[in-house]
């Protein structure tokens, strides 16, 4: 691929409808469509099939060669049945189409109203046309993609990452060999450890209550060395760490959900043990994997069967070794399964990913920085100035990777005669409004401007200054009305008439605000924070300013959005009206009214600066602290033709 893990989605998901079951492409490069879904196996065959892989470790008495075999065809008959009729088409439209940009297709697999479809081993999907199978290729990875009542989380850290191993060694269970799995980390993990991006640390005590204890202080990635089981009877699953006495402790996944979750910081959990993504059929989240992405962990990869001690210590080698080569999670997933493929080991099948994240991107690690010269640090420096960068801190002058970070995607570019950064939001679901709030539902995906509009980009639109008391090109744009915004937008539309530039909706601006979180601010909850994020009015901590700062002086949100408390009020696109108490899909607030809302607060505001703060004001009014960001719309292009529808263990762990 031109870039590491460059990716489109293709969202598609499986639900009832009425005695049946469809199957529907939600978003595709390709298009939205749909089919009639018809199940290849029944409840015995499935059984059969799920007790065959269940037990695929190296004691089997079948060959391996004969697994493969058994592999291949269960993944062209669910390959055959997921695919049918237009889904099909558009799978093969996507592929062909990204196939001439190099860039790979995600798979994001979602149940909706059938439980059952949940357990079935959909990381066998097997392409007969390219003889392949979809969760073994960079190119086409395979995600497990829950449905929740709450906005996509990003998996995106800030250097260096904190990752802490955790191995369980209790009396009773067969002995791992867990020095050779940690030294095999730090093999793999050391260029980072050495430049300063990771810290690797190990637990001393396996216990849930030293667990506890160390998750209060931040932690990015837990890696887990140990056993897991799945209580049939009491359809839970379980990971089995110590008690003080060295002796085993089960403990539930709800229950680790609980002291995970606790821990805001943690992105990423990885449970190398047996059955940690086993699940009921009546019950989706009963797996340990399941509860802990239900209460908040944005991904987490688990064993959805038993794995040998020689299939994890490789697992574990070959994923973080493709992470540092700047793979996103899931290609990184993809990488090692198809490590453990090449070695003849057919337990490539038993890890799988769980995630809401919208694009399964952990970190993007620097590039070696090579030595520039005066006239390429000066060029740079003018990059940086005319993309409206120039507030962004001294590190991204010494590393001129950053760049790559902060590039837009390729739905979002910037507008003519106008450098001007965009982030693409994912669609999801969250909670407007102050608690309890009420469920909103964002279907489809819109580039929102990361920074809000400066002086310098208003005044090369506008061909004229706003007046007001400071001024530079890097200061956000204030002192203007709604009316105004309205203007500055229709330039740009008139300059390209093939976009469409607007006003954020008011649902768009607090869903972008919040990045997941279910907290007050996108960081947490403590107040202490806000001036690291946030040019506001603090009688908590200064933050070095009295009036507007420069866009991008303070901490970007989980989704690389900067200012979105503080700094300038900003303006929406709605008429003013109290929030309905209802679920609302894409709400757009009413059609008319007296004034137009304000959001996030401003410098000089206290305690407004937040994610649910809704000022208004009428739209030909002008304020001193007052400014806005923009939406660029994503056009989807239609497919060719155009959318029909819908949217060495001694033992295993």
């Amino acid at each position: 691929m031109s870039e590491p893990g460059e990716y489109e989605n293709f969202d598609v998901q499986i639900e009832r409808a009425g005695r049946g079951f469809r199957v529907i492409v939600l978003g595709s490069p390709a298009g939205e469509d749909q089919s009639v879904f018809r199940p290849p196996y029944s409840e015995d065959e499935l059984r059969e099939v799920l007790a065959r892989l269940a037990s695929q470790h190296r004691d089997l008495l079948l060959p391996a060669k004969s697994l493969r075999e058994t592999a291949e065809a269960i993944g062209k008959k669910l390959f055959e049945a997921l695919f049918s009729g237009k889904v099909g088409q558009r799978w093969a439209a996507s592929r062909a189409q990204l196939d001439t940009v190099n860039k790979g297709l995600r798979l994001r697999l979602r149940f909706k109203g059938a439980p059952r479809f949940e357990a079935w081993p959909w990381e066998l999907l097997f392409d007969p046309s390219r003889n392949r199978f979809l969760a073994q290729s960079v190119r086409t990875p395979v995600v497990r993609y829950l449905n929740l009542p709450t906005g996509p989380a990003s998996l995106l850290a800030q250097p260096p990452l904190k990752m802490l191993a955790v191995i369980a060694q209790p009396t009773g269970y067969a002995t791992l060999d867990a020095d050779r799995e940690l030294e095999r980390l730090h093999q793999v993990l050391g260029p980072w450890e050495e430049r300063g991006w990771l810290v690797l640390e190990r637990l001393e005590k396996a216990t849930p209550e030293e667990l506890q204890k160390r998750l209060l202080k931040p932690c990015d990635v837990l890696h887990f060395v140990g056993h897991g089981r799945f209580d049939s009877k009491e359809r839970e699953g379980g990971l089995v760490l110590e008690d003080e006495a060295g002796g085993a402790r089960v403990v539930p996944g709800a229950k680790l959900g609980a002291i995970l979750c606790a821990q805001k910081s943690l992105r990423l959990v990885v449970l190398n043990a047996c059955e940690g993504a086993l699940t009921s059929k009546d019950d989706p989240l009963a797996g340990v994997a399941q509860a802990l992405v239900s209460r908040g962990i944005p991904a987490v990869i688990a064993m959805r069967s038993r794995i040998s001690d020689s299939a994890a210590v490789t697992f574990a080698e070959c994923f973080y070794g493709a992470l540092g080569r700047n793979l996103p999670v899931d290609g990184a997933l993809a990488d090692a399964r198809r490590a453990l493929f090449v070695r003849d080991d057919v337990e490539w099948t038993a890890p799988v990913l769980y995630t809401r994240s919208p694009d399964c991107r952990l970190f993007r690690f620097p590039r070696p920085v090579r030595r520039i010269g005066k006239k390429a640090s000066i060029a740079a420096a003018a990059i940086l100035a005319t993309a409206g960068l120039a507030g962004l801190g001294q590190e991204y002058r010494v590393h001129p990777s950053a760049f790559y970070a902060l590039a837009n995607p390729s739905e979002c570019p910037s507008p003519r005669e106008l450098s001007m950064a965009f982030v693409k939001i994912e669609p999801g679901t969250f909670l407007m409004g102050k608690q309890p709030g009420h469920e909103v539902t964002l279907m489809r995906p819109f580039c929102l401007g990361r920074f809000e509009v400066t002086q310098g980009q208003w005044r090369r639109i506008m061909k004229r200054s706003v007046h007001r008391k400071q001024a530079g090109d890097d200061l956000p744009v204030s002192n203007v009305s709604w009316d105004d915004t309205q203007e500055f937008l229709a330039r740009l539309n008139r300059l390209e008439p093939g976009a469409r530039y607007r006003l954020p909706t008011e649902a768009e601006w607090e869903y972008a605000s919040r990045a997941g979180a279910e907290t007050r601010y996108s960081f947490g909850d403590d107040p202490n924070d806000l001036s690291k994020y946030a040019n506001c009015r603090n009688r908590i901590g200064s933050d070095g300013f009295e009036t507007i700062a420069p866009v991008g002086t303070f901490r970007k949100n989980p989704w690389g959005l900067f200012d979105m408390y503080g700094n300038v009020a900003e303006w929406v696109d709605d008429w003013f009206a109290p929030l309905p108490d209802a679920p609302a899909t894409d709400p757009k607030g009413p059609a008319s009214g007296m004034e137009k809302v304000r959001r996030g607060g401003s410098f000089r505001l206290s305690r407004e600066c937040g994610s649910d703060f809704r000022p208004s004001s009428k739209p030909d009014r002008r304020n001193e602290d007052t400014g806005f960001r923009i939406v660029r719309e994503i056009v989807k292009e239609q497919g060719p033709k155009g959318p029909q529808g819908q949217q060495g263990r001694q033992g295993p762990r």
